[in-house]
């Protein structure tokens, strides 16, 4: 199994929503986007709702209304782990001082390792800023009018699905490691003003080694998306019209009502034209943001044009 498949599943009933094992920037991917993922686990972006040209170009509806906000409450999560991987300390050295900032900081060496099957691991540096889309469910609705034209348009969203992203976690840097099996070991060095078994602080100059088969690093100046929630609407392809009483249940969001799959009848090009038949199944990820979770997010500002 891929490796993305393997951090997402180990992660899969995490609150933040969907971890993401390729690097894709918070500037790329952010509250608002519709996109889905290639057949290599990589986000690839259709439209950002929250900009019209992008609607525009595609000839989709509008989009009113709603804003990117930003938690002003950002948290340094050090490491997050799944349930099963276990970490420990195996060294600790005296103080060390930077060549290049001075500062003066301890030396550790750490081991993580799971206990019952695979395990994911994400260490980073710095504030995890959190961003979400207000009013979210409009982005849904603004789904059950575009679905159909997405996928007709877009065919790997046949296959693939579509995402709408109404909430990201992103930190300026992280390394991310994924244990496929009981008995594989990721371990580190790392320079920290303190350190305990099973927390990683990351306040000094952070990291000094690493096995790096392991471990995949990334940055960015606008951060490393390293969760993102919403809703996945599941491809489920018909072979004859659609069967009302096969339809998958209906799942609940928000506590705003139901909301039922999205019928979609396409033609397809790879089958002489033959028109075909399917549905977006939606799939609520990660846990819905609640109005007095806010604590007067800014909004953020962005190109419409």
């Amino acid at each position: 199994m891929r490796l993305d498949k393997v951090l997402a599943d180990c992660f899969g009933h995490h609150a933040e929503g969907h971890a993401l094992y390729a690097a894709v920037s918070a500037a790329e991917l952010k509250p608002g986007c519709c996109g889905y993922m290639d057949k290599d686990g990589r986000w690839t972006t259709i439209a950002q709702l929250t900009k019209p040209s992008d609607l525009k170009k595609r000839s989709f509806t509008e989009f009113k209304d709603a804003k990117i906000k930003t938690n002003p409450v950002s948290e340094d999560w050090g490491e997050v782990k799944s349930s099963n991987v276990r970490g420990k300390l195996i060294k600790a050295s005296g103080e060390v001082t930077d060549p290049n900032t001075q500062a003066v900081s301890v030396c550790a060496s750490f081991s993580y390792s799971t206990q019952d099957g695979a395990g994911g691991i994400f260490i980073t540096k710095n504030n995890v800023t959190e961003k979400y889309l207000e009013d979210s469910w409009l982005a849904d609705a603004w789904m059950e009018k575009n679905g159909p034209m997405i996928a007709n348009d877009i065919p790997p969203t046949r296959d693939r699905g579509v995402w709408i992203v109404t909430r990201t976690f992103a930190a300026p840097e992280r390394y991310v490691a994924v244990l496929r099996e009981n008995g594989e070991e990721a371990s580190l060095s790392i320079n920290a003003d303190a350190y305990k078994v099973g927390k990683v602080e990351t306040s000094a100059s952070w990291w000094s080694s690493y096995n790096g088969s392991m471990w995949k690093y990334a940055e960015h100046k606008d951060g490393v998306v390293l969760f993102m929630a919403g809703t996945y609407y599941k491809p489920k392809l018909w072979s004859k019209g659609f069967n009302r009483e096969d339809q998958p249940k209906k799942e609940r969001f928000l506590g705003d009502g139901a909301m039922e799959p999205i019928d979609v009848e396409f033609t397809d090009a790879e089958d002489d034209g033959c028109v075909r038949y399917m549905q977006f199944v939606p799939e609520q990820v990660g846990k819905p943001r609640k109005k007095e979770d806010d604590n007067g997010g800014s909004d953020e500002e962005y190109d419409q044009y």
